[in-house]
């Protein structure tokens, strides 16, 4: 008889599996296959009549034990026997009454099944990547008649999503209603819960069960729903189902009327809801033409959520024969929506010419004022000259007009040059005449308000140039009625 034999294989033909078993007398393996069996009677007196009243008894150490594993996994029954001697200890699969093991030999055909044993004493029922069938009760039983204990074997199964029986990509058109399902297998059973995916508070959805039903749907509900199941063993699954909510568009603007200036290149703006999405298309008032992308228009989209496009016209150097209306339309096959946008050019700012440099009017001088373009050519030069080769100034008859040293006063030589101011000099600063050390004085001869006399405001110890400075500003005060 081939392995794995059934309880009634085993009742037809007892001396087949006998010969599998060396040193196995059909009187010590009939318990095994169960009490309710013919044979097992005849197989009780066999043994009753082959038993030494002085040898102990087989006994059970402990219970095999309940256990519980996710399917895929290996688990071990162990079963604890005393005083074997002679007697063997069998495996058997309670729901199929199918023989498993007979001590050390496998019986049954699963090669997932093995067994192993210690001292005569612990033997170790094997099953490695458990399946949904292997759940059952196993029984650990001895040839003694009224010895044997049992375990549970519970596989559990994670949820798995049946793609056949549950709801793919669903189309309702707005205001309807709308059923959705979700089937899922598993061991213990799953239980379905409904999420919509990113949903706001407002479209938030937390249904359990196997189907979901809304009714008057807008396109607010358009989304990916979650079907997830879950029964406490891992990992949870779920499915991504698209509910797309139909509507004919509708074409909205946040500003109608723009005003841009001439020469910068501008963009205006649509917002559009449809779905399915739309066609969307520019037009041009007058003539209502079409506007096709080129070196003066780039008519772009862009889409947000699952039904918003923005609808974008940009018009390059815009002047103000652009300015005019523009229509932005969309159209699906639910209808069709359009909104006019009114665009002004506002004129560039007239570029200000460069206004001329205004010049008061020349005054006429005195005659004793007036001064030679030669003689002012001089000044100038005096004032950009090295301090050392300064000439000293002079009055009209080409006298030098300085003070004498270490005085600060004097009398004009010229009332002529009384509070005119124009006399400067740079010289080699005097040890004496201001106690600095040596450096370069500035004298300027101003009038002292008297019709004869003059006094000087000077800088000592000043650098070369500072004092090719000072020379300068005075040189243009001297020059300022001349020019």
């Amino acid at each position: 008889m081939a392995p794995g034999a059934s309880m009634r294989a085993l009742q037809d033909s007892p001396t087949a599996l006998m010969s599998r078993v060396p040193g196995t007398h059909s009187s010590q393996l009939l318990p095994v296959y169960g009490s309710h069996s013919p044979l097992f009677r005849h197989g009780r007196r066999s043994w009753s009549s082959q038993h030494d009243p002085d040898t102990p008894m087989p006994s059970f150490m402990d219970t095999v034990g309940n256990i519980t594993v996710i399917k895929g996994r290996d688990i071990t029954f162990t079963c604890i026997v005393k005083h074997l001697g002679k007697y063997k200890v069998g495996w058997v699969k309670a729901d199929t009454k199918a023989i498993q093991a007979i001590h050390h030999q496998v019986v049954t055909h699963n090669p997932r099944v093995s067994v192993t044993y210690r001292d005569h004493t612990t033997w170790n029922l094997h099953i490695r990547n458990v399946q949904t069938d292997d759940q059952s009760h196993y029984s650990c039983k001895s040839n003694e008649p009224s010895c044997g204990q049992m375990g549970f074997l519970e596989v559990q199964v994670p949820p798995e999503i049946v793609d056949d029986e549950s709801s793919g990509e669903t189309e309702v058109v707005e205001g309807g209603h709308v059923h959705l399902f979700c089937k899922a297998t598993g061991y213990p059973t799953p239980t379905i819960y409904w999420k919509k995916e990113g949903a706001s508070k407002r479209d938030k959805v937390q249904e359990k069960g196997e189907n979901l039903t809304m009714s008057r749907v807008t396109r607010h509900n358009m989304g990916h729903y979650l079907c997830i199941a879950k029964n406490g063993v891992p990992p949870s699954v779920s499915k991504r189902i698209m509910l797309r909510v139909n509507f004919e568009p509708l074409v909205t603007l946040p500003i109608n009327m723009f005003s841009f200036p001439e020469g910068d290149d501008v963009t205006v703006k649509c917002r559009v809801e449809s779905s399915p999405q739309a066609v969307t298309t520019w037009r041009r008032v007058p003539g209502e033409q079409m506007i096709i992308s080129s070196h003066k228009y780039n008519a772009t989209e862009s889409h947000q959520d699952y039904y918003v496009t923005i609808m974008q016209l940009t018009i390059r150097n815009f002047t103000k024969k652009d300015a005019t209306n523009y229509i932005c339309a969309a159209s699906n096959s639910l209808g069709s929506s359009e909104a006019t946008i009114t665009v002004n050019a506002i004129p560039k700012p007239a570029t200000p010419k460069p206004e001329q440099e205004h010049r008061p009017p020349k005054q006429m001088s005195s005659p004793k004022n007036e001064i030679s373009k030669d003689e002012l050519r001089r000044k100038e030069n005096l004032a950009l000259s090295s301090p050392d080769d300064l000439p000293i100034p002079t009055d009209e008859s080409g006298r030098q007009i300085i003070p004498v040293e270490g005085i600060n006063t004097g009398v004009f030589e010229d009332e002529n040059l009384e509070n005119q101011g124009r006399n400067t000099r740079i010289g080699e600063h005097q040890p004496g005449f201001v106690e600095q050390p040596k450096g370069y004085d500035v004298f300027n001869f101003f009038g002292s308000g008297s019709a004869t006399t003059w006094n000087t405001c000077c800088s000592s110890d000043v650098t070369r140039a500072m004092a090719v400075l000072m020379v300068f500003l005075a040189t243009l005060y001297n020059n300022k009625s001349f020019e």
